[in-house]
């Protein structure tokens, strides 16, 4: 399992696009795997081949791409130069693609599909640049002695019907200031009021049936298999 973005793409694809978040020495960030069982085998960088029979992995390789520093300043700071650069020379498409302006755009839409982000000083959205944006490291651990069934056939997404729903819980696993606030600079902008009645809450029932037609529409286009935050985690009834 790879979340990084310095690998070259082969075969036709839409590249992916990282989310990246800013992590301060000293603090942690965990998150959790979810995924069904037999693991579906799905070809995201590469070429898809013919599906092999259904099997068991003996093993777990999982690789997490980092950078040090202020990564939106030094995207930007490349995207400036590549203009700069670009406004003295002629430009053509081979030029352009062998810039990371090809992949990026421009540091105006750079910034602009940066803006939607809840808390743009802590995230930062990058598409995929074949390795044009130097300075990505990658932290890998390898487990060995498993038995996990997968499978490459062709696997149907089934998400749950909320639509016949007249209530639900949400039961949240941990504080509901933190899901719903993640960062101390969103946390910040609440009053102490509302902090301390978001921590006392332990189950969130929704019984409006706009709230409900919402929610439903929000699921139906959820996956099956995911990365989620440890502090994002809630059963819902």
């Amino acid at each position: 399992m790879q979340r990084r973005l310095d690998v070259p793409m082969v075969g036709l694809g839409q590249p992916p696009t990282g989310l990246y978040v800013r992590l301060p020495p000293g603090e942690t960030w965990s998150e959790v795997m979810s995924f069904n069982l037999p693991v579906r085998h799905r070809h995201v960088l590469s070429g898809a081949k013919g599906p092999r029979p259904p099997g068991y992995a003996r093993r777990l390789v999982l690789k997490i791409g980092y950078y040090s520093g202020d990564l939106p300043a030094t995207a930007l700071a490349m995207l400036e130069e590549a203009e700069k650069t670009l406004s003295t020379e002629p430009v053509t498409e081979r030029r352009l693609a062998n810039s990371i302006l090809g992949p990026l755009r421009g540091s105006l839409s750079f910034s602009t599909l940066n803006e939607d982000l809840r808390a743009r000083d802590q995230q930062v959205l990058i598409p995929w640049t074949n390795g044009k944006l130097r300075g990505e490291k990658v932290l890998e651990v390898s487990i060995g002695g498993l038995y996990i069934p997968y499978s490459e056939q062709p696997h149907k997404l089934t998400l749950p019907d909320l639509t016949p729903c007249t209530r639900v819980e949400i039961r949240f696993r941990r504080s509901p200031l933190e899901f719903f606030f993640p960062y101390a600079e969103q946390q910040i902008l609440l009053s102490e009021e509302e902090r301390q009645y978001l921590q006392s809450l332990d189950v969130l029932r929704i019984s409006d049936p706009s709230v409900l037609k919402a929610l439903a529409r929000e699921i139906s286009a959820g996956m099956d298999d995911a990365f989620f935050t440890e502090r994002a985690r809630a059963d819902l009834i």
